[in-house]
């Protein structure tokens, strides 16, 4: 019985070993550290004035669903990052500083695509990172277009 127990306790610790050296999940990233953004105030993050020395860094809009519905119909300008794929591309597609804010937004209030991809990117390190209120069904409501095809770039 001693012998069981013992490798019980072991196959946990090897476990639970595993699941801190997941990337990112030592960050403690919660629904708290969450910052929303409403449509209105937009437009400040992604152009922002710089100063008489120093020019502004322009954010970006990050669609975190699948690329079959980023296609179907997305926020303008927005790049694709799947999340699954948001480990693997996201350092690529706006790591080196490329962009002062990180806008990422879901299909709407209620979806938890967009809190999902927001607490994954803070959880690899991107610091200005906020979710829209309310996702496109906010984007369109406020009579906003929707455009359709691949990523911009």
């Amino acid at each position: 019985m001693r012998h069981r127990v013992a490798i019980l306790v072991v196959s946990w610790a090897c476990f639970a070993t595993a699941i801190v050296a997941v990337p990112g999940c030592g960050n403690n990233i919660s629904d708290k550290n969450l910052k929303y953004i409403p449509l209105i105030e937009v437009d400040q993050l992604l152009h922002p004035r710089g100063s008489l020395f120093h020019a502004a860094v322009p954010g970006v809009w990050v669609d975190p669903r699948l690329t079959k519905s980023y296609v179907e119909g997305h926020i303008p300008g927005a790049i694709s990052i799947p999340f699954p794929e948001m480990l693997t591309v996201a350092d690529q597609e706006l790591g080196g500083g490329k962009y002062g804010a990180i806008i990422i937004y879901d299909t709407n209030y209620d979806d938890i695509l967009g809190k999902s991809g927001a607490k994954r990117l803070m959880e690899m390190g991107f610091k200005e990172v906020y979710n829209l209120q309310g996702g496109l069904e906010a984007w369109k409501q406020a009579g906003h277009p929707l455009v359709t095809g691949p990523n911009p770039n």
